[in-house]
């Protein structure tokens, strides 16, 4: 008899005796006018007729409804285009150097780019919560191992020379690197559950004894007498930002490892990846910056051609540096900003993206329906909207997002169908 279950928000309202506050109170009343009143011709009552939501946050809430409903690319969904013009997160475009992941983020999904990168919001970590190390932590953690045994290896004379293999001193150094890493990583929280942990180190272990034999495989064949390590560029970095002139945007990162050939000019530039590598690979080798969400390779090869100008090639990959990904590398040709077909196409990207966020343009896009889509492991899947789907089929229709469906491969919506659907009970 002490428990009281509220089947919704709609049900609590009608049964409270005592409103809560101002705001409940007018909800009350809001809901019992839409019971009496006369229902309009589509079956629903019209509760923008009602005075309270002439005025107010019951008001601003209608609209609200009523604009994510339609068609058109609003306020209330990623439309800041009439204050762009003098906006800092446009001006600031060809001010600073940018970093490509963050022109990847708008390529993934605008309104992802605007609460990260326009608004600062980002997820609050809870440790506690975290039953194994995360994707980011896990990632980061190789990296760190690998830089440190790269660093160490070329200062120490112990790098192999082409086409032969690492030794078995530098092995047990680089799995005692690893602990040590892991170690830090253990004191800091970052490592989840210690039995979960215990499994993971094992299988971070024999990817790094495999990372041994495959890295002499990739050195014999592209001929990598020396590495640097960790290569920075923009900012306060001792490189340069890399600067494309036709577009006007210059960029800053961090390059895991160039190999430079016995005539010390780049061999092969590499980025590390520690997931999955049957989609990149394929997608790489359809378009070599998959619809603007891999714009590395080309910021580094770029600043990598500044760097050695002499240089006739600046290939770039992707090296998948676990068992799941296979120790594959996309794409399957490398990358290579000297290539005026791969460069075309870069530029390409950085024009549609930049053109993007210069004009305010932010829609949320979920991605292809399914378990696995561009909300899966966002920080803000939270915040947006349950409809995304249907939602994100009506916003298309906006000729304000054109540019963004050409460089995402999308096409309009087929048919009128989706609004209906759509924006049933929104005005409620």
């Amino acid at each position: 008899p002490w428990l009281t279950v509220s089947a919704s928000l709609e049900d609590s309202l009608s049964s409270m005796e005592v409103p809560a506050d101002r705001h409940d109170y007018d909800l009350q009343r809001l809901l019992r006018w839409k019971r009496e009143h006369p229902s309009t011709s589509s079956g629903r009552s019209d509760v923008t007729q009602h005075p309270l939501v002439k005025d107010g946050p019951l008001a601003r809430a209608a609209q609200m409804g009523r604009s994510r409903a339609g068609r058109a690319l609003t306020e209330f969904d990623g439309n800041l285009s009439p204050v762009a013009e003098n906006a800092q997160f446009a001006l600031n475009l060809g001010r600073y150097p940018l970093s490509p992941t963050s022109l990847e983020t708008w390529a993934v999904c605008p309104f992802r780019y605007f609460l990260g990168r326009v608004l600062h919001l980002s997820a609050l970590d809870d440790p506690e919560e975290e039953t194994t190390i995360s994707r980011l932590n896990r990632g980061s953690l190789v990296h760190e191992i690998l830089e440190s045994f790269i660093e160490e290896a070329g200062t120490t004379g112990s790098l192999p020379a082409p086409g032969q293999a690492w030794s078995e001193e530098s092995a047990q150094r680089l799995r005692q690197i690893a602990h040590n890493v892991f170690r830090e990583y253990e004191r800091r929280d970052l490592t989840g559950k210690q039995v979960l942990w215990q499994v993971e180190k094992q299988n971070i272990i024999a990817d790094l004894d495999t990372f041994l034999v495959k890295d002499a495989e990739l050195r014999a064949q592209f001929s990598s007498a020396h590495t640097i390590p960790e290569a920075k560029f923009g900012g306060r970095a001792e490189w340069q930002e890399a600067v494309d002139e036709d577009t006007r945007i210059s960029f800053r990162g961090k390059i895991d490892r160039i190999d430079l050939n016995p005539d010390s000019a780049p061999a092969l530039i590499v980025d590390y990846k520690t997931g999955k590598s049957d989609d990149s690979i394929r997608t790489l080798n359809a378009d070599p910056i998959d619809k603007g969400k891999r714009l590395q390779l080309g910021a580094y090869s770029l600043a990598a051609k500044q760097r050695f100008p002499q240089a006739e090639k600046v290939p770039a990959v992707y090296w998948f540096i676990t068992e799941r990904g296979e120790f594959k590398y996309a794409p399957s040709q490398p990358f290579d900003i000297n290539n005026p077909e791969t460069l075309k196409r870069f530029r390409e990207g950085v024009s549609a993206i930049t053109e993007g966020i210069r004009n305010g343009v932010f829609p949320a896009n979920p991605g292809p329906q399914g378990w696995s889509n561009n909300c899966t492991y966002c920080d803000f899947n939270t915040l947006c909207q349950s409809r995304r789907f249907r939602l994100w089929e009506q916003k298309k229709q906006d000729e304000l997002v054109s540019g963004y469906l050409a460089l995402a491969g999308e096409g309009q919506p087929q048919s009128d169908d989706v609004e209906a659907e759509s924006s049933e009970g929104e005005g409620e």
